[in-house]
């Protein structure tokens, strides 16, 4: 495989990375700060999490700065292969899935006509 196809495989998974991060960290915020009808923030016992719960929502998105961290290191250190993997290891999951979905929309709606 050449330099330039590893450099798109790495700013893909960077990419799908990116984006779980953005909804593992919005998913953090909302269920950290949730509103309730009237406008007053909800007590603890109202949010459903306990604090070990609260303490998980949080360390995903810590778990993935981490990993992406890690990744830029190892891509400046010359290790682009590693870094590489390193960014599949949650994009992977991540892309099946969120192409399942897709799929599962699209025949869903041809079904539906």
């Amino acid at each position: 495989m050449g330099k330039a196809a590893e450099t798109r495989l790495y700013h893909l998974a960077l990419v799908i990375d990116t984006m779980l991060l953005l909804l593992a960290g919005g998913n953090a915020l909302v269920m950290t700060f949730v509103t309730s009808i009237d406008g007053d923030l909800a007590d603890e016992t109202a949010m459903g999490l306990t604090a070990i719960g609260r303490t998980a929502l949080w360390a995903v998105p810590l778990v993935l700065v981490g990993l992406m961290s890690a990744a830029y290191w190892l891509k400046a250190r010359g290790a682009l292969v590693a870094a590489t993997v390193l960014l599949w290891l949650p994009a992977l999951p991540f892309a099946l899935s969120a192409s399942f979905w897709v799929v599962l929309m699209i025949a869903f709606a041809i079904g539906s006509r």
